[in-house]
């Protein structure tokens, strides 16, 4: 039986406007599950809902009814609880790296004397040994978010939320960083919650993508993706996944209005 590490039970959610303004919903009666161990990605255009289904998961906003669960448990205080890392790296310039790494372990109330050779033996599991010491301003875009999905994984529970982390990195670097985070997702055995507006990037990523279309979003479509792990860049040119991707493409130029 798969443990539910998430669960949207009939959720609807709208910002809230000004008097008298008309409040448009993003999310109306949605439901869904994600499993223990998973890479899901969250797949549509802008303004389909995707980063709202972040900020509800963080506990950064509440929904308007439904609810909302982790680890079977209904919360409402959902902060602290989940790891968040965003599409800026938004490491801290005046902070090295290892101060950067140890952030939300301090925020939580530890301090370096106990926990620094744990945060010291993680930089080095990433890659970034002989860089602790060194400033934001003195790494690559990769090594940055690298220090980012540390702080990230250091920062909440099992479950990690990653808002398109790698869209501001060159084509070859960005690849690069899609088999790293894969790697490390089966070493540290976490469930991840993926925004992408790369087709390519959520089949070679991706357990399952929630195709994003409606708003007010109230359903979505579940491709699953029949690849086995470990994967490599070039099982995407197999015709499985070469009919998948187009269909994807297809679906998502009928949703952009030009």
């Amino acid at each position: 039986m798969c443990n539910n590490v998430l669960t949207f039970e009939n959720i609807s959610f709208a910002y809230k406007g000004k008097k008298k303004e008309k409040i448009t919903p993003i999310l109306d009666d949605l439901s869904l599950t994600i499993n223990s161990g998973e890479f899901i990605s969250l797949l549509g255009p802008s303004g389909s809902g995707k980063s709202t289904i972040f900020r509800l998961i963080t506990g950064l906003e509440q929904p308007t009814s439904g609810c909302i669960s982790l680890d079977g448990k209904k919360e409402i205080n959902r902060l602290g609880k989940v790891g968040y890392m965003p599409q800026q790296d938004m490491l801290l310039d005046w902070r090295n790296i290892l101060d950067n790494a140890f952030l939300p372990l301090e925020i939580n109330g530890f301090t370096k004397k106990n926990k620094k050779a744990h945060v010291l033996h993680l930089l080095e599991e990433f890659g970034l040994k002989g860089h602790e010491y060194d400033y934001p301003h003195q790494l690559s875009g990769g090594m940055r978010q690298r220090v980012s999905f540390l702080r990230a994984m250091l920062g909440g529970g099992d479950l990690l939320l990653l808002d398109e982390p790698f869209s501001a990195l060159d084509a070859v670097t960005r690849l690069n960083m899609q088999e790293w985070l894969l790697g490390q997702w089966e070493k540290l055995e976490k469930t991840v919650i993926f925004i992408t507006h790369d087709v390519d990037e959520a089949l070679f990523l991706s357990d399952r993508i929630f195709l994003f279309s409606q708003t007010p979003l109230s359903s979505y479509k579940e491709i699953k993706v029949p690849l086995p792990r470990p994967r490599k860049l070039e099982n995407l040119l197999s015709p499985e996944l070469s009919k998948i991707k187009s269909d994807l493409l297809n679906e998502l130029r009928q949703q952009v209005k030009l």
